[in-house]
């Protein structure tokens, strides 16, 4: 079982947990090789952009990892919620509900991804795929995140968590994360529980021609976004992704170091990020 508290802290099993991880698009049984280097990193979760099945949450139980149901990419990818040729709301629910079904007694699920970087106008979509979360797993939260800040007061019917995901390096001054997780915990009024997103892909790797010269990021910009989203309130932090990283072998071994090196420095500190103590 996984909640937030008063504090907007996430609890999972009975203890506060700071959920820190990246989005992971290699399903396992194609690259095992690449997850065995995840989950060598700092982090204590997961959110495997492929359909998971619980062979995979095996592995993630196996590797002290905690994963999410990422149904932003399965459910939603439009205003009325229904996708992958499903032909109407009763159809889809009976597909979502055996989804769900299947991953949520599992001791290794966190809970649902269910939005990323939707447009307003999927409110109706969103909001009808989180009443069915709630619906057949009331035991699990729904995470969104937003690219647009100011979508984050327009989805709240639709999550028990929220971020944003600002990506500033090589685009926008640093300051850009203090403004995302402002937005995000100031729509909320305090009152939910954020998860950020950082960045950990280059620009460049995006858009060659529009962003040539971007660079990924350095040891001390990881710390930078990963210190100014805690301190801004973040209670977790998830990074995209590790997939591109993959895809540039020569520079991986540097990359991966300068990401974990900083991340390490996160770990470490889990234990004053998780009281609820006053400074």
């Amino acid at each position: 079982k996984a909640y937030v508290d008063e504090h907007q802290r996430t609890i999972v099993d009975g203890k506060p947990f700071f959920p820190f991880g990246m989005y992971y698009a290699i399903p396992l049984k194609r690259d095992r090789a690449a997850f065995e280097i995840y989950a060598q990193g700092p982090f204590n979760a997961i959110l495997p952009y492929f359909h998971a099945d619980r062979k995979d949450f095996d592995a993630f139980e196996e590797k002290g990892l905690k994963g999410l149901f990422a149904c932003a990419q399965r459910w939603v990818t439009s205003p009325r919620g229904i996708r992958n040729g499903l032909k109407d709301e009763a159809e889809a629910e009976a597909v979502f509900r055996r989804e769900i079904e299947a991953v949520r007694d599992h001791p290794a699920f966190l809970g649902y991804n269910t939005a990323d970087e939707s447009p307003l106008t999927y409110l109706p979509g969103e909001t009808w795929a989180y009443n069915l979360i709630r619906k057949f797993d009331p035991d699990h939260p729904a995470w969104s995140v937003c690219a647009d800040f100011s979508n984050v007061r327009g989805f709240l019917p639709a999550y028990d968590i929220v971020g944003t995901d600002p990506y500033p390096v090589s685009r926008h001054p640093m300051r850009h994360v203090t403004d995302g997780v402002n937005a995000a915990v100031s729509s909320t009024l305090g009152r939910r529980c954020i998860w950020q997103v950082s960045q950990a892909f280059s620009w460049e790797w995006e858009n060659a021609k529009a962003y040539k010269g971007a660079h990924f990021p350095s040891e001390q910009e990881f710390r930078n976004m990963f210190w100014q989203n805690i301190v801004g309130g973040a209670k977790g932090l998830f990074l995209f992704m590790y997939d591109g990283l993959r895809k540039h072998p020569e520079s991986f071994e540097a990359n991966w170091k300068a990401l974990c090196n900083a991340g390490f420095e996160v770990k470490k500190m889990m234990p004053v990020l998780l009281s609820a103590d006053p400074a």
